[in-house]
C-alpha cells in the first residue's frame, strides 16, 4: 500500500482522528490533528473532499458506530478553532512549520465545521444523516 492510494489515505485519516480526543489533546499530539487537516486540504484541492468525508462515514457505518470518527473530528476542530484563533504565536508557528497561510487553515477548518447540512464538504452534512448534529451544534 502506498500513500497515493485513496483507501490508504482514508485509513490513515481514520487512525489520525481516532488516536486523539479533545480530553487528551496536548501540544505533543496536536500535530496529528494538523496533519489530518492538511491531508483534507489536499483532498479539497483535488476536488475530492466530499469523497473522503463520505468514505470516513462509510467506515463508521461498516463498524456500526455512527459518529465515532466524524463527530470526534468535529469536536477536535472546534477545539482547534478555540486554540489557534486566540493565540497569534501559535498561528505564526503553524504557518512557518507548514508553509501554509493561516488564512487557508482557518478557511478549511471553518468549512469543515460549518453547520451547512446541504454541502457534502461539511461534517454537519454527514452527522445530520445519523441524527448526531443537534448535540454537536450545541457545543459550538
Amino acid at each position: 500500500m502506498h500513500i497515493h492510494d485513496r483507501k490508504t489515505r482514508v485509513g490513515f485519516l481514520k487512525k489520525l482522528i481516532n488516536i486523539i480526543h479533545v480530553e487528551i489533546l496536548t501540544q505533543e499530539n496536536v500535530s496529528c490533528l494538523n496533519t489530518t487537516i492538511i491531508l483534507l486540504m489536499f483532498a479539497q484541492r483535488s476536488g475530492e473532499l466530499s469523497v473522503y468525508l463520505k468514505l470516513l462515514r462509510e467506515e463508521e457505518q461498516n463498524n456500526c458506530r455512527p459518529g465515532f470518527i466524524l463527530h470526534n473530528f468535529r469536536q477536535l476542530l472546534f477545539f482547534w478553532q478555540d486554540h489557534y484563533l486566540h493565540k497569534d504565536k501559535d498561528c505564526t508557528a503553524l504557518e512557518k512549520s507548514s508553509n501554509i497561510s493561516f488564512s487557508v487553515w482557518k478557511e478549511m477548518v471553518s468549512g469543515l465545521t460549518s453547520n451547512d447540512t446541504t454541502s457534502p464538504n461539511t461534517l454537519a452534512y454527514y452527522l445530520k444523516q445519523d441524527n448526531l448534529l443537534d448535540d454537536d451544534v450545541a457545543m459550538e
